[in-house]
């Protein structure tokens, strides 16, 4: 073994239960579940049938949230894959499973339940902390930290079964579950758990940003950090001084550009960085051996990738055009965009209005030369809202501008989006547009 590796196996063998295995996606990755861009695909496909490489690679809160807002929460049926059966522990769980039987602490992004079934395979008392209210009552110690027992927090929420059926109450999945960062309990308790705990990272990207990483590195602690990044070709230790080095050299053209600046900026935090690129497997087994932990014989999996259960409800076509149009817009493609919404409006049925109003946008963001072509949309779509509301108001039915699903978009705000177009200096829209040409 590497004399390094040997040396932080060491360490955090010592400090067991001062060290805090804070793990993601990657740890199931060998029990067959899905990493995000596989659940990414598999959603394009069952709702909008196609799903290019440009969207799939989008951030999954934003597809997500784009997903939920035309289809509900019935986009939350996908996650039932998370919760299927045929998905077993492997060595990572069971890992996690005996620190967890030692009183020690795991903290996951993950919503499958696989640290759960390896403790209860191995009879270690556990506690899953996953609701706002868990998190306060821990936070105020109305859960004793001294329990005969180890804990599991579930930062993102968890799926839970009751009665037969799937509740994703506390389930964080989108931009706007994430978007105003951690609330003030969970925040409070990574405070907390980082003032007193050295940290393992396992199978975590970082990526979380708008959550997670702002929380982790905003306040300096004495501990250590261990940060594990899979890596089948090499074996590597870097400190300090390596990150420092590591930081002048991050290029932002690079893919892995904003997950390494993640990554490093957490472990700026604290006064014993190490980032340790290895291949993940052969450090599960080393600490494995020197805590003479022995996995079962059945623990190793299929790796093949289940896809996700199908999606039941059916999906009209202008749902699938609105969807594809704004995760384009999004992509910054916005002649892929244009695409979908005049698809919608060559329908010439009830969206006509909502895909009048999104184009202008599409146009006013992307094209702002085009200024007669924004101003013409804006017009079609105040004028169509204003036939669809005389008719509601002639058949007396019960729909508002601002409540109903047909008029998602107030006459007001395209009044003022209008305006918005109309008084800006022509010298703006010509250096927009340069802008956007580079």
């Amino acid at each position: 073994m590497n004399p390094q590796i040997e040396i932080i196996v060491d360490d955090i063998a010592k400090n067991l239960t001062n060290t805090v295995f804070f793990v993601g996606a990657g740890i199931s990755r060998c029990s067959g579940l899905p990493l995000f861009w596989e659940i990414n695909q598999q959603i394009l496909l069952q709702t909008t049938q196609t799903a290019p490489e440009k969207l799939v690679s989008l951030r999954p809160e934003i597809l997500l949230q784009l997903i939920q807002n035309e289809l509900g929460n019935n986009v939350l049926s996908f996650l039932k894959i998370f919760r299927d059966k045929h998905f077993k522990p492997n060595s990572n769980h069971y890992l996690l499973a005996h620190i967890i039987k030692h009183r020690g602490y795991v903290i996951t992004t993950n919503w499958d339940d696989l640290i759960e079934q390896a403790c209860n395979n191995i009879n270690a008392p556990f506690k899953v902390i996953h609701t706002p209210k868990d998190f306060e009552d821990f936070v105020n110690d109305k859960i004793k930290s001294n329990a005969n027992c180890g804990y599991i927090f579930k930062m993102h929420g968890d799926i839970e079964e009751k009665d037969g059926n799937f509740s994703y109450e506390s389930i964080q999945m989108t931009i706007g579950d994430i978007e105003c960062g951690l609330d003030k309990n969970k925040s409070e308790f990574l405070d907390m758990v980082k003032a007193k705990k050295n940290f393992c990272f396992m199978g975590y990207s970082g990526m979380d940003d708008f959550d997670i990483i702002p929380e982790m590195r905003k306040k300096s602690i004495d501990g250590s950090f261990y940060w594990l990044q899979h890596n089948e070709e090499t074996t590597q230790v870097m400190k300090k001084d390596d990150l420092l080095h590591e930081d002048k050299h991050n290029c932002p053209d690079d893919s892995q550009y904003y997950q390494t600046k993640n990554v490093n900026d957490v472990l700026h935090t604290c006064a014993n960085p190490y980032k340790i690129l290895m291949d993940t497997d052969d450090f599960v087994s080393h600490l494995c051996d020197k805590l003479n932990i022995s996995l079962p014989d059945d623990n190793q999996n299929d790796s093949s990738h289940s896809p996700l259960g199908n999606y039941s409800v059916a999906v009209s076509d202008n749902t699938k055009n609105f969807i594809l149009g704004n995760l384009y817009e999004i992509a910054h493609d916005g002649h892929n965009a244009i695409s979908h919404f005049e698809n919608i409006i060559n329908r010439n049925d009830g969206d006509q209005a909502r895909a009048c109003y999104l184009l202008g946008g599409i146009y006013n963001r992307f094209f702002g030369k085009e200024k007669d072509k924004i101003i013409h949309l804006y017009d079609a779509s105040f004028v169509l809202y204003e036939k669809m509301l005389i008719h509601c108001e002639s058949t007396h039915a019960n729909i508002s501008l601002k409540n109903s699903p047909l008029f998602c978009y107030p006459r007001q705000i395209i009044l003022e989006e209008k305006q918005t177009v109309l008084m800006r200096p022509k010298h703006v829209w010509k250096k927009q547009w340069i802008v956007i040409q580079k």
